[in-house]
């Protein structure tokens, strides 16, 4: 992002349900992708989340706007 490398920690939980993925739009088997975030003080500790596709592969794959990708990861590193 920005001639940077962004990386971010989180955890998908599989949903057993059926949606549209909040990065491709497809709709998909969907889990749900959870980020734990820091604040500005060491032990103050907030989640950021979105529901998207299991098969990350076809996911990454059917990207056709970054515009809510953007968005989340520039939300997890506020």
């Amino acid at each position: 992002m920005e001639n940077k490398f962004l990386g971010i920690d989180g955890r998908i939980t599989a949903t057993n349900k059926k949606g549209y993925c909040s990065f491709c739009s497809r709709h998909q088997e969907l889990g749900f992708f959870n980020v734990k975030t820091k604040s500005h003080s060491l032990d103050n500790f907030s989640s950021i989340a979105q529901y998207v596709c299991m098969d990350n592969n076809a996911c990454n794959h059917s990207i056709t706007h970054i515009t809510m990708l953007k968005k989340f990861l520039l939300s997890t590193v506020k």
